[in-house]
């Protein structure tokens, strides 16, 4: 329990890591400016991928899902 204790006490006091003390910053920095684009990005394309999905299912009615799966026994 002290052990987890520390290690939050760190990094609520400046960022640093427990064991070594050493700067995070650098990493954080660049993973907190893109976190929000990149979740939308990967919510866009698993959107798009499902909406696709099914416009070749029930609108083009050209069986690529099926054509995908049979290729993939082969």
């Amino acid at each position: 329990m002290v052990k987890g204790m520390a290690h939050n006490e760190a990094l609520n006091n400046g960022g640093t890591s427990a064991p070594d003390r050493t700067p995070i910053g650098w990493m954080i920095s660049p993973a907190d400016l893109l976190h929000g684009p990149l979740s939308w990005l990967l919510c866009g394309l698993v959107v798009g991928h499902i909406a696709m999905a099914l416009i070749h299912r029930y609108w083009l009615k050209d069986n690529v899902l099926a054509r995908m799966v049979e290729a993939r026994d082969r």
